[in-house]
């Protein structure tokens, strides 16, 4: 287990969800965006799901399946008292638990600035491995085309991490991003290098283009 990993698991999980639980669901660019482009999915998870609050929009709106997973206990127990048909359970991203291809929509939301750099392309290779042929990643993070670290003030030693997450996939060919928008994250246009979140679509499609042998 990373050390940033082990931090949040002894405590700074449950704690990040009592300061930001208020603020859960007031605005949701993550929904906005599967409306806008347009899916439609049927069975969905979501890695940093909280209390299942944007979890719960997306069964009421579209009837699909929905599963979450979030290192709080806090946050998944208030969200089995008021969210009785969504399946919650406590985990990291790191080993999700799930099937191969079971997902058309994987949710990253808002966890990866605070992972241990040496877990990123196993959390990656978690949610492809999870996610169906024709299906959508969505990342919800900070962002910076690059990459660097601030110290994390609420938990001693910890750092948050800003980076272009999207690039976790794009290197591979499967993936493509087919939206990002990037804005502020008190307002909709960022103000600085320093003040950006990016929600990110990417869609995955196994099947390559096949090259005509020459005659």
């Amino acid at each position: 287990m990373g050390a940033q990993l082990d931090i949040l698991h002894r405590g700074e999980g449950d704690a990040w969800y009592k300061r930001n639980r208020e603020k859960m669901g007031d605005k949701d660019r993550v929904s906005d965006m599967i409306e806008r482009c347009g899916i439609q999915p049927r069975h969905a998870l979501e890695i940093g799901c909280s209390n299942g609050w944007r979890l719960q929009k997306l069964k009421d709106k579209y009837g699909c399946e929905a599963n979450g997973i979030d290192i709080s206990w806090d946050a998944i127990k208030a969200g089995r008292e008021k969210h009785s048909k969504i399946g919650l359970r406590v985990g990291s991203a790191d080993n999700l638990g799930y099937g191969n291809g079971v997902f058309d929509l994987v949710i990253l939301g808002f966890f990866l600035y605070l992972a241990d750099r040496e877990d990123l392309f196993r959390i990656a290779a978690e949610a492809d491995r999870v996610l169906a042929d024709r299906g959508y990643i969505i990342i919800e993070d900070f962002f910076s085309t690059r990459a660097y670290a601030k110290p994390y003030h609420h938990a001693d030693g910890m750092h948050l991490y800003k980076m272009d997450y999207g690039r976790l996939f794009t290197w591979n060919p499967a993936y493509r991003v087919i939206d990002k928008q990037i804005t502020g994250s008190q307002s909709s246009m960022p103000t600085s290098r320093d003040d950006q979140e990016a929600i990110i679509v990417l869609r995955k499609t196994m099947k390559w283009p096949l090259m005509e042998a020459a005659s």
